[in-house]
């Protein structure tokens, strides 16, 4: 049997209604039962909330409690075009001559994207003002300004950027560069104050975790551009926690952009011009502090910090932990002396590991020619082929972290990966290697007990990147305040840089 079209959509409709009518009534009853939920499974859910969760909702409580009639965050910001804010206004009455407001805005003052506006009513010529931003408290700059030079280091992007963005959106531009870099000189001062009360605050944590004042660290260097002879670098020491923390930091730079710029003036070759130059010199401060080779900045950089350990903390840094292709921890072992105590190197593992392989790779292609027990050569198929030595080295990591407190286990469980992991010709590759002089077990295990990494100080340089990336050239004073943010960042998280506007 047919049915038409007006039939079947009738049918439909008539065997879908009371499924609808079901869900309506189900979804109601849910939503009663939603306020009748117990303070128990509320509990719950805000300790599942992670760190950044919870900083989100306190900046939204802090947001709404600033006025029970809005919903709007009143010290946020809002990009209006000049001719909606014109049209708005031309909707009220003017507070003099309360007729219906017509005239003209004025822009009376700009100082970067801080600018005051004036609107003089057409009728009776009566003047209103607005500033678009507060000053920032006990000082003369104003917010918006010190949030966009803020953005500029934080983002990368620095002066140049900034302008291109407020191009982009047809805002007025950010403060000349002159002023800019003046300004930036200022904002290091308030950043590095409040990295080191990050870093007392980090350490007092540390000190509280060991119950002791002989802490482990974890340190690295990082440079501002790639290769040797970069003009700036950094080394800094973490401390261990389950929660790794910045507690001490460390420039280096080169070059100082000031003392750069006031040599120009000597090729002048004049009087006046040699005492400006004199003047120059002697009431700046100087921002270069180095003047051995780049590959020498981690070195110094760590023991100028252990050196003041003691002095700036009241601790001592017992145990090291640092990579073993860097001179730093022979320095260290020669320069530092506590008394009775001498300072213990901890290898990281990833290092470690990256050596082992690069080992292993020498030994095949020295002895690439060369038979094993079974008549054939160390390479080739199913014996040390590249694939085989990542593979060892990544079971051998592995081996490390699971066996890191003991080192005879650590020792069995390496030999039983070979046994089980591998195949038996690489079991006698094994045994060559070992003739020729690789020392992959005790002596060498010895140094990696504790299993112990610097993926925490690595990942605190990536963080410098994004602030002072390594393609841009960077004065000293941008590298240190993408330094000093990082530590800030890092430790307590973007939401504690709401402080710098209270200074």
């Amino acid at each position: 049997m047919l049915w038409s079209t007006n039939d079947a959509q009738s049918t439909f409709i008539d065997r879908v209604r009371p499924r609808i009518k079901n869900l309506r009534s189900k979804s109601k009853s849910s939503e009663s039962e939603v306020p009748t939920t117990s303070a128990s499974s509320s509990t719950t859910s805000k300790r599942t909330l992670s760190t950044s969760s919870l900083k989100i909702i306190k900046k939204q409580k802090t947001y709404s409690n600033l006025s029970s009639d809005s919903d709007v965050p009143l010290d946020a910001y809002s990009i209006i075009q000049n001719n909606l804010l014109l049209s708005l206004l031309s909707k009220t009455k003017c507070a003099l001559c309360e007729k219906q407001w017509d005239g003209k805005m004025h822009m009376n003052k700009r100082e970067g994207l801080f600018v005051i506006l004036s609107f003089e009513c057409r009728f009776c010529n009566n003047k209103i003002s607005i500033n678009s931003s507060p000053q920032v408290q006990d000082s003369k700059r104003h917010d918006i300004n010190v949030r966009t030079q803020l953005a500029g280091h934080l983002t990368g992007i620095r002066h140049a950027g900034l302008q291109k963005i407020c191009a982009a959106l047809n805002l007025p531009p950010p403060l000349e560069e002159g002023r800019h870099s003046k300004r930036d000189k200022e904002l290091l001062q308030v950043v590095q104050k409040f990295a080191n009360e990050s870093m007392s605050t980090a350490m007092q944590e540390a000190i509280d975790v060991v119950k002791s004042t002989d802490i482990t660290v974890s340190g690295d260097g990082t440079w501002q551009t790639r290769g040797f002879s970069s003009k700036h670098g950094a080394a800094d020491l973490l401390s261990t926690c389950d929660s790794p923390k910045v507690v001490d930091i460390e420039t280096c730079s080169k070059t100082c952009n000031v003392c750069a710029g006031a040599k120009s003036l000597l090729q002048l070759g004049t009087p006046e011009a040699r005492a400006k130059y004199d003047q120059t010199i002697i009431n700046h401060n100087c921002g270069k502090n180095f003047d051995e080779p780049s590959g020498n900045m981690e070195a110094s950089s760590i023991l100028k910090m252990f050196r003041r350990s003691e002095k700036k903390y009241g601790v001592r840094y017992v145990k090291y932990i640092g990579d073993g292709d860097s001179k730093t921890f022979s320095v260290l072992k020669t320069e530092i002396s506590y008394k009775g105590i001498q300072i213990q190197k901890i290898e990281d593992i990833n290092h470690f590991g990256k050596r082992l392989k690069r080992a292993l790779e020498v030994i095949k292609r020295k002895s690439g020619k060369e038979k094993l027990s079974d008549g054939k050569t160390i390479g080739g198929k199913g014996h040390l082929t590249d694939q085989m030595i990542t593979r060892f080295q990544i079971y051998f990591c592995e081996a490390i972290r699971k066996n890191k407190n003991d080192l005879d286990k650590l020792y069995k469980s390496a030999q039983v990966m070979y046994c089980t992991s591998f195949q038996q010709a690489l079991i006698i590759i094994i045994s060559f290697v070992m003739k020729r002089g690789v020392d992959i077990y005790k002596q060498s295990l010895m140094r990696v007990l504790n299993g112990s990494t610097q993926n925490a100080n690595e990942a605190f340089h990536a963080l410098i990147w994004t602030m002072s990336p390594k393609h841009k050239a960077a004065s000293d004073v941008t590298f240190n305040i993408a330094c000093y943010l990082a530590v800030v960042v890092f430790s307590d998280g973007y939401y504690s840089l709401g402080k710098i506007f209270q200074k």
